[in-house]
């Protein structure tokens, strides 16, 4: 039987991306074999930790253990709150890589250059800059500095970035990305500001959808996160999400279309 090529796509979502640990561990319990991860924001961080050889389950036990505090390095800067380059610098040294070369599977994630709007792509050479980048939302995080560029989080370019996956076969895409705030004429600018966003980022993803090559095959995961924030700090949040995340891939991989592309 021809092995079909099998990428996974791991959209943006902030701290909704405990919902992505779920699916994975679920794919890994049907021993899906990946060829390539591309990963957006925080699918970049959840992509290399899968990257790295690391089960999900030992990446649920780190980020559980920790609390998101413990990663707030304030920036001293006006160009956003704190630096992302913590967060990265302490989930590198917990899955032992530096670079993309040190991956056991293939790892494209990317980032966007805010001096022009063009996508940036990483697929070599050190991880930090790479996940750093991916992930500095604007306003949030400051901007990371990288070679001539000014790189912020790829969503703002592609929140789940299909493109990069052009040579596979067949495409998991698990999006986290969608945020359904309760919008109405009492809404503060900041949650108006964020469902503007987050509803061109879902317009981009559905585009992208439907222009995929013909000879590609996707599986859609997309669990239902509506009911979280997507900065949460309650550890008791997380593990909902992580549930959510099982319960979503396990009704999708029971579909009869599902188990037929990846021969389950």
């Amino acid at each position: 039987m021809t092995h079909k090529k099998i990428g996974l796509v791991l959209s943006g979502g902030a701290t909704h991306g405990f919902a992505q640990i779920g699916v994975i561990k679920i794919l890994e319990e049907q021993g899906i074999i990946l060829d390539l991860i591309v990963g957006c924001s925080v699918g970049s961080l959840v992509g290399v930790s899968l990257s790295s050889g690391k089960k999900m389950e030992e990446i649920e036990k780190l980020m559980l253990k920790e609390s998101i505090f413990t990663f707030l390095t304030p920036s001293m800067g006006t160009q956003g709150l704190i630096k992302s380059e913590k967060i990265v610098t302490f989930l590198l040294k917990n899955i032992n890589v530096t670079t993309f070369e040190d991956l056991k599977i293939k790892l494209i994630v990317n980032s966007t250059n805010l001096k022009n709007g063009e996508e940036i792509v990483f697929e070599k050479g050190p991880l930090l800059p790479a996940l750093s980048a991916s992930i500095s939302i604007p306003g949030i995080f400051t901007p990371i500095q990288h070679e001539d560029k000014l790189l912020i989080d790829g969503g703002f370019y592609e929140i789940a970035p299909l493109h990069l996956a052009k040579d596979m076969d067949v495409i998991i895409l698990i999006d986290v990305s969608k945020f359904d705030n309760d919008i109405t004429t009492k809404s503060n600018m900041l949650s108006i500001l964020k469902q503007s966003v987050a509803n061109l980022q879902q317009h981009v993803i559905d585009l992208s959808i439907n222009n995929l090559p013909k000879h590609q095959e996707l599986i859609l995961i997309r669990p239902d996160i509506s009911q979280f924030r997507s900065f949460e700090y309650k550890k008791a949040n997380y593990l909902a999400m992580i549930k959510l995340g099982e319960n979503s891939a396990k009704k999708i991989l029971s579909e009869e279309r599902t188990r037929k592309i990846l021969n389950l």
